[in-house]
């Protein structure tokens, strides 16, 4: 138990340091609570550990396209920090890029669709 809060406390800590680059304490309030949201979610403590399928396993439940573009975009932000200070693997915001040029492409097919349904498309 001790370990899991310690680590918890760990991350708790990195997340406030990547979100002290922001002046601006609405950006800040907005990644320190989307990436805690994202851990929990997803439970794990530390970068290394968070794979392409967590990920999905936590934009997929929002709704709206602009939050899941959002969600991918601030994770791919804080995964090049991590990789940039050796705190995860280079390749995994390389593989966070990749998933959110998909999401993205997925998401204007459905938006375009969507509106082409509208028109009688």
């Amino acid at each position: 138990m001790a370990g899991d809060h310690d680590e918890w406390l760990a991350l708790s800590l990195l997340i406030d340091r990547f979100v002290s680059r922001y002046t601006n304490p609405k950006t800040s309030h907005q990644y320190r609570a989307e990436l805690t949201a994202l851990f929990r979610h997803v439970g794990v403590t530390h970068p290394r550990l968070l794979g392409d399928a967590a990920v999905n396993r936590w934009v997929a439940p929002a709704r709206a396209n602009n939050t899941r573009r959002n969600r991918l975009t601030r994770i791919c932000v804080f995964l090049r920090w991590c990789a940039r200070y050796e705190l995860a693997d280079p390749g995994s915001s390389r593989s966070c890029k990749a998933v959110r040029t998909r999401c993205e492409t997925r998401l204007r097919c459905t938006g375009s669709c969507r509106a082409s349904t509208r028109l009688g498309g």
